[in-house]
C-alpha cells in the first residue's frame, strides 16, 4: 500500500515504517477519507532548529485548519487527528509546514526553538 500511495503521487513520510503511516490510515488515503498532499506540491525549507515533535505537531495541525478549515474537511481533520495521536517524523512534519505556510516564523533565519 505504501508503495502504491508512492506512484500514485502522495507524499508519504521517508520509512514505510512510520507508525504514522498504519495500513488503515494508508486505505483512508486511497479511498478519500485521509488526506496527504502530492508530492508535486511540496516545498522544502531548511530550518535550523526545530521544535520537538509533539509540539511541531500541533504546529502543523493549526496550520493545516488556517488553510482548509477543519470542520468543512473531513479529511483534513482525520489526518490531523492522526497527526496529534500519532506525529510522523519530523522532516515529514517540516514539509507538509513548509508547503502549506512557507512564511512561517520557524521558517525565519533569526528563529529559535522555545525553551522547555
Amino acid at each position: 500500500m505504501y508503495e502504491a500511495l508512492k506512484r500514485n503521487g502522495y507524499f508519504v513520510p521517508q520509512s514505510h515504517k512510520d507508525p504514522f503511516m498504519s495500513w488503515s490510515f494508508m486505505e483512508g488515503v486511497r479511498q478519500g477519507v485521509h488526506w496527504l498532499p502530492k508530492t508535486s506540491e511540496i516545498r522544502y525549507f531548511d530550518v535550523a532548529s526545530t521544535p520537538p515533535k509533539p509540539k511541531l505537531a500541533e504546529i502543523v495541525v493549526q496550520t493545516i485548519d488556517k488553510h482548509h478549515s477543519l470542520e468543512q474537511h473531513p479529511p483534513f481533520k482525520a489526518t490531523c487527528d492522526r497527526i496529534l495521536k500519532i506525529p510522523p517524523s519530523t522532516s515529514f512534519l517540516l514539509c507538509i509546514l513548509g508547503t502549506l505556510d512557507p512564511k512561517h516564523a520557524l521558517f525565519e533565519k533569526d528563529y529559535r526553538k522555545p525553551n522547555k
